[in-house]
């Protein structure tokens, strides 16, 4: 069987090998990267955001637990975007978005500071919620 391509050594590349291991079968597969340093996600600050649709395949991976012992739920997040003339300011509870965007499709206020806010989790039930390492 020919390696399957993987472009690029940064999360979800490393997490796509990980799950070509563990397939019943393993897969061969060759990671590509363009960068010549090895550096730690987050090198110099930042912040991972995971949300629930990944939970899954993170406690397949056998992980889930882990990351939750040392990060933290999120109710709301909110990103600044500065690329826009027009901000982005979805309101997610789980069954859509709604809100304006940087194409001018809905309202927004010229000169307001962009941003991006939204990932309310719902309930007590921790399997839903976002988390972030901070």
């Amino acid at each position: 069987m020919d390696p399957v391509i993987i472009v690029g050594a940064g999360l979800g590349g490393l997490l796509l090998a990980l799950l070509l291991d563990q397939a019943p079968t393993p897969i061969p597969y060759t990671i590509l990267e363009r960068s010549t340093e090895r550096k730690w996600p987050l090198e110099g600050g930042g912040v991972i955001f995971l949300t629930p649709q990944i939970h899954p395949l993170l406690a397949r991976l056998g992980i889930l637990d882990a990351l939750r012992e040392i990060s933290r739920p999120v109710a709301t997040l909110t990103v600044y975007e500065r690329r826009y003339k027009l901000g982005f300011d979805p309101t997610m509870n789980g069954a859509g978005a709604t809100g304006t965007s940087p194409q001018g499709k809905g309202s927004a206020s010229a000169g307001s500071e962009p941003k991006m806010s939204g990932f309310e989790g719902g309930d007590d039930n921790d399997d839903d919620d976002a988390f972030v390492k901070s």
